[in-house]
């Protein structure tokens, strides 16, 4: 695989905090009573856009905020307009421990957050919430591998059954008073792609589906970028949850200016620029040079398959080419692959960039027995 280096903390698009504020002009005080009957904020209020000429079915929406309170000053009416992601600077645990929910708690786990999770999480945090019980969520979960629970000094615990409804489970007794915490790997909402986790998130919080989210846009984001992920979460921000989606999956969140959430993938990130990588479409788009090549399934990381090279020992050099993309000069790139040395024992080169890419940084790294100095990988 070939990839543009990204920076996992270096968001491309976040959420616009606040849109501003709109004026209105009230000499004539004829909001006055307007202001005393209703109530504006959390409402959402549309700017529409056109010429003074046009009719008013001809204007288009240029914008959607959420009011805040109006503020009346002398002659004129301030509404402050903020987007969705102000909404989301709120706590998104919003529970903590507590004696009234779980009579036999942990006194060591009095007032923290009670957890929730997305996705499958190795050493997911657990409480204990009762006499030989932890809680890995606040919520149902889909499954907890108990083979995996373990002590903080990574000793495994002896469990004896999920309580999955409630996001539990329960271990032997020699744990009862000794451990406030075990780690187990668990699956909490059974949501793994960044696109459904986001949904996910945003509907936990009390959005709408149909209304606050791009529901089209997040499906094409879990299209593009069809990779499992999961977290658990006991404190920040919802917007923090969300960055946390994005950082782990390499796309971002926004609120658009019609006041609604969507995904995408980031404008920096090209994927993978070597297609068939895994060889499952046999050769193509690969060449031998000095070598044969040919599609094997005896040895394969990911997928069926993989490429054989095979040099004949009159030739001193022999390799599998792909030339599907060119370089840009000033970006970095990223060249991965998982390659084994079958029956071979002189030192390899894994890769080597040649043709007209820009000037290359020489990297010294060892294969085999030798080291490699040219700039080739």
């Amino acid at each position: 695989a070939v990839d543009l280096r990204l920076t996992p903390y270096d968001l491309g698009a976040g959420s616009v905090a606040t849109f501003g504020e709109l004026v209105v002009n009230n000499a004539d005080g004829r909001y006055d009573r307007l202001i005393g009957e209703r109530v504006f904020k959390g409402q959402t209020l549309t700017v529409l856009r056109g010429e003074p000429t046009d009719a008013y079915s001809a204007f288009e929406t240029w914008m959607k905020g959420t009011q805040e309170e109006p503020q009346a000053e002398t002659g004129r009416l301030r509404v402050t307009l903020t987007s969705l992601g102000r909404r989301l600077d709120r706590p998104i645990i919003t529970t903590v421990y507590s004696t009234s929910d779980f009579a036999d708690l942990d006194p060591n786990v009095i007032g923290f957050n009670r957890p929730k999770m997305w996705g499958r999480v190795k050493g997911a945090e657990a409480f204990r919430v009762a006499t030989c019980t932890w809680e890995i969520a606040n919520h149902a979960i889909t499954s907890a591998d108990l083979t995996t629970a373990k002590t903080a000094l990574g000793d495994l615990v002896c469990t004896s059954c999920r309580d999955l409804a409630n996001g539990r489970f329960t271990a032997a007794t020699s744990y009862a008073d000794t451990e406030e915490r075990l780690y187990i790997d668990a699956v909490g909402y059974d949501l793994h792609k960044p696109g459904e986790q986001i949904v996910s998130v945003c509907k936990d919080f009390g959005l709408s589906t149909s209304s606050d989210l791009d529901g089209a846009a997040l499906q094409t984001l879990d299209t593009d970028r069809a990779v499992e992920i999961g977290f658990q979460v006991r404190e920040g921000a919802v917007s923090e949850a969300l960055d946390q989606i994005a950082r782990s999956a390499f796309v971002d969140w926004y609120v658009d200016r019609n006041n609604v959430l969507g995904g995408r993938i980031r404008k920096r990130d090209a994927g993978n620029l070597v297609t068939n990588a895994g060889f499952e479409s046999g050769t193509t788009g690969w060449s031998g040079n000095g070598a044969t090549i040919a599609r094997t399934t005896s040895l394969k990381f990911r997928g069926t398959a993989s490429l054989e090279i095979t040099k004949p020992t009159a030739c001193s050099l022999g390799r599998a080419e792909y030339s599907g993309f060119g370089m840009t000069e000033g970006r970095t790139y990223i060249a991965t692959a998982l390659a084994a040395v079958v029956s071979e024992t002189a030192a390899n080169r894994l890769f080597s960039f040649t043709g007209n890419p820009p000037k290359m940084s020489s990297t010294s790294v060892t294969f085999g027995s030798a080291s490699v100095t040219d700039g080739s990988l």
